[in-house]
């Protein structure tokens, strides 16, 4: 009998079946049965492969692997579905972000969330990308150039803007970028660059005006005022610094001006008196120009001299001192200087206070800079002094004559309409000012 060399062979293992019942949404379970054949499944029968919900049963015994992916997918939305936020938590990401003095990263919102509408910063930055695509919130740049998308409800560049606008109607000279910048704080602080741009768009839009550089290897300045602005309040700070000056040295401080425009613009200085001619004075004699009257000293120190020395003498010759005070007299009354003894003033007879008076202490209690030159506009202090347009015109016109005030001349007056003129202070020539400041100085 021939031997049975296949006796002792171990039987092939046979494929595993997998049983796969799914009860519902929430319940999958799998059973296993190795070495077993689709009958050895109990209550398992062979389907094809469905989606189906219910009491769907399969049994594969040669596809595991698409069996297992099939799993893993439905596993998948299972819990994409059981993850998705609720609209609760959707509102209190909202309110999070409104709460917030700043924008916020989705790791900085995430922080800021409790129980039960704790969110991850994964999760969160879904919900933060529909509402920007939906306009309520907004995407601001990021802080750095390794930064994270930040989040806000309001928009930071609109804010930005206004910030800017802001800054410059409250500088008091031009101003660059960085000097700007310096001036934003966060979350408003704009790089140097991007603060730039935004200023030439002004520029572009006539909202801002261009000032030339303070040095040939400065940076390009802004301001709220034009170039001729700039110039008028230029060569006044050079007066209020400097002293008296040429009209040379003047055009020289008003940069970017060109001859027309700085010819226009001392004519208006003279005519307003903000700037007064001083008579020449010492070798080589040059007419100067100054904020203020000369002082009469210097114009005299000749004729003191002179008349020191002919008293002395006629004195010394027995001319009777009265009669010599008397000849003195007389010759300042000649030239123009009388000389008279009032009585003292009384209660009853002590000069009332004037309007321009008034006019002085109404700019201090309008504008608290006013000490160091703020301007005050005429329409307000007119409203506050209660008087009506000439005395008002006049008051404010002899304070310029007596040195005390500055005029700011309106460019354009004749651009405006009639109400809008009856704003301003006119001199009836034709010149109109749309403000005044308190020289430095004026107590």
């Amino acid at each position: 009998m021939a031997p049975d060399n296949n006796r002792h062979r171990l039987a092939a293992p046979r494929p595993p079946i997998y049983c796969v019942r799914l009860a519902s949404r929430d319940s999958v379970a799998v059973s296993v049965a190795l070495g077993a054949s689709r009958s050895d499944v109990e209550d398992c029968s062979p389907r094809p492969l469905s989606a189906g919900m219910g009491d769907t049963r399969m049994a594969v015994s040669d596809h595991g692997s698409f069996l297992f992916a099939y799993l893993r997918d439905i596993m998948a939305k299972q819990k994409s579905a059981a993850s998705a936020p609720s609209p609760a938590a959707r509102e209190e990401v909202l309110l999070a972000i409104r709460r917030s003095d700043e924008p916020l990263t989705a790791s900085q919102l995430a922080k800021l969330l409790v129980a039960p509408h704790k969110l991850s910063a994964a999760a969160l930055g879904p919900i933060l990308d529909e509402y920007v695509a939906a306009g309520t919130l907004h995407s601001i740049p990021l802080a750095t150039a390794k930064g994270k998308p930040r989040y806000w409800d309001r928009d930071v560049h609109a804010l930005g803007r206004a910030a800017v606008l802001e800054a410059m109607q409250r500088a008091e000279e031009p101003l660059t970028a960085k000097e700007l910048s310096g001036q934003l704080a966060a979350p408003l602080k704009m790089a140097e660059a991007a603060l730039t741009t935004m200023l030439e768009e002004y520029v572009a839009a006539g909202t801002l005006h261009a000032i030339p550089k303070a040095t040939a290897k400065g940076k390009p300045r802004y301001w709220n005022r034009d170039v001729v602005e700039f110039g008028r309040l230029a060569v006044l700070k050079a007066l209020e610094i400097k002293g008296p000056q040429t009209q040379a040295e003047l055009k020289k401080g008003a940069k970017g001006l060109t001859d027309t425009q700085f010819e226009q613009l001392f004519q208006g200085l003279l005519h307003s008196r903000a700037i007064l001619p001083h008579p020449p004075l010492g070798k080589p004699v040059k007419q100067l120009f100054g904020s203020r009257p000369p002082a009469p000293e210097p114009y005299l120190k000749d004729v003191a001299t002179q008349l020191t020395k002919i008293v002395g003498q006629l004195i010394a010759a027995g001319v009777d001192r009265d009669v010599l005070a008397n000849a003195i007299l007389s010759l300042l009354a000649e030239s123009g200087l009388p000389v008279t003894t009032a009585p003292a003033p009384t209660s009853e007879t002590a000069p009332q206070p004037q309007a321009s008076l008034d006019l002085l202490m109404l700019m201090r209690q309008i504008e608290p800079g006013a000490e160091r030159g703020a301007l005050v506009a005429a329409r307000e202090l007119r409203r506050a002094a209660n008087l009506d347009k000439p005395q008002f015109d006049r008051a404010v016109l002899d304070l310029a004559r007596q040195g005390r005030l500055m005029l700011h001349r309106h460019d354009y007056a004749s651009g405006l309409s009639s109400a809008e003129r009856d704003e301003l202070v006119t001199d009836g020539a034709g010149a109109y000012y749309v403000g005044m400041a308190l020289r430095r100085g004026e107590g």
